[in-house]
This record gives structure tokens, C-alpha cells and sequence, in this order.
């Protein structure tokens, strides 16, 4: 009798934490569907700093909002919940938005989505016409192992146009040879970031020479 009185305390007590967390996520739900674009984007935000799972259903349209401001709260909060139901809609609005903000801000997402969806789309967002999505996409592709990535990386940081893609690539790639074997492809990213060594930017100059260091302390 007293073991059954003990768990239906403990049951009681479950109960009585769950109800305001329920309670919240409904209003964030509800706050989610406003008609006001400062209110849709400050509820997008909460659930992120949350982790409210139960909120992704309410946060996956927002991608397609028509503030560029609550889309980009949207796209920030699925990456902070990381629910894996969140992955193919983040790959379709990256596919069909035309603002570079969001597009950027679903590659950084997609950074912490492990598996072949969320990496084949960081390939193709790091060939993207804007060189801020092309940046977010290889810092992405830097979390991800050297067999997915390292060449993509590579590429990127020998021969994209933009300099600022070439310094955060090379900067990935020094990254991911810090704390991973990159095997035979250890010869090409050295050739990579030697070449960025003579590059015309002096910034990205300084951070190949950075990152060549970087490689070397992870042989």
C-alpha cells in the first residue's frame, strides 16, 4: 500500500510539472499563428530557447512567412531543437526562398542534422548565387566527417570567387583536420590551404597560414 501511495506521489508531482510546460507550448502555438509579425517572430524565438519540440509543427511554416524576419527566426529555432521532422522542410524552403538571410540562416541549421539529406543539401547551398548562403553552407559542412565533406571544402577554399567563402572554407577544413584523420585526402586540403596562403587578401593570407597550422597539430 505504501509503495502504491509512493508512485501515485511521484506520478501526481509529474503531472502537476508537465501542465505549465504544456500550457506554455500552447500558448506558444497559438502565439506561432498571429497575425502580428513581431509577436510570430518573439514566439519562434522562445520555442528555440526552449527546445519545444512540440512546437515544430507551428514553427515549419513560418519558413515560408512573408516577413523575412519571422522566416529567419523560424529557421534559427529548428536548428535549436534539432528535431529530425524539421530537415525536409528546411530543405525546401532553402530550395524555394528567395531572400539570402533565410537561406543563409537554413544552412547554418542544417549544420546540426546529422545524415545524407541535410548534408546533400549543405553541398548544393554551398554553391548557392549568394556568397553569405555559400559561407553558412561550408561552415556547416565543416561538422560533418572527412569522407561527406573534405572535398566540397577543398573546392571551396581553392577556387570559390568570393574571398570571404574561400577564408571560412579554409577555415572548416583546418577545423575538421584538428579532430579528424582527412586520410588521403590529408595531401589535397594541404595543397588547398597553400594555395590560399598566396592569396590577394591579405585576411585570407593570415587565415590559411592559421589554418595550416591548425591541420599540422592534427596530424
Amino acid at each position: 500500500m505504501l509503495k502504491e501511495r509512493g508512485t501515485l506521489s511521484i506520478l501526481t508531482l509529474c503531472l502537476a510539472l508537465a501542465a505549465p510546460a504544456a500550457a506554455q507550448e500552447a500558448g506558444l502555438l497559438s502565439r506561432l499563428r498571429s497575425a502580428d509579425p513581431a509577436a510570430r517572430m518573439a514566439a519562434a524565438r522562445e520555442a528555440g530557447e526552449l527546445r519545444s519540440t512540440a512546437t515544430v509543427a507551428g514553427l515549419v511554416p513560418l519558413l515560408k512567412d512573408r516577413s523575412q524576419g519571422v522566416a529567419v527566426a523560424a529557421a534559427v529555432s529548428l536548428g535549436q531543437i534539432r528535431d529530425e521532422r524539421a530537415v525536409e522542410p528546411l530543405i525546401l524552403a532553402a530550395e524555394k526562398s528567395t531572400h539570402t538571410a533565410v537561406r543563409a540562416m537554413i544552412a547554418q541549421s542544417l549544420g546540426n542534422f546529422p545524415g545524407e539529406k541535410a548534408l546533400g543539401a549543405l553541398a548544393k547551398l554551398a554553391d548557392d548565387r549568394s556568397p553569405a548562403v555559400r559561407s553558412a553552407a561550408s561552415r556547416s559542412l565543416g561538422k560533418y566527417g572527412p569522407e561527406e565533406s573534405a572535398d566540397k571544402l577543398i573546392e571551396k577554399t581553392s577556387s570559390d570567387s568570393d574571398p570571404e567563402v574561400r577564408r571560412v572554407a579554409a577555415e572548416a577544413l583546418a577545423g575538421m583536420a584538428e579532430i579528424r584523420d582527412l586520410g588521403p585526402r590529408r595531401a589535397a586540403a594541404e595543397r588547398a590551404l597553400e594555395g590560399a596562403a598566396r592569396d590577394p587578401r591579405e585576411k585570407n593570407r593570415k587565415a590559411a597560414a592559421a589554418a595550416l597550422k591548425r591541420m599540422k597539430r592534427g596530424k
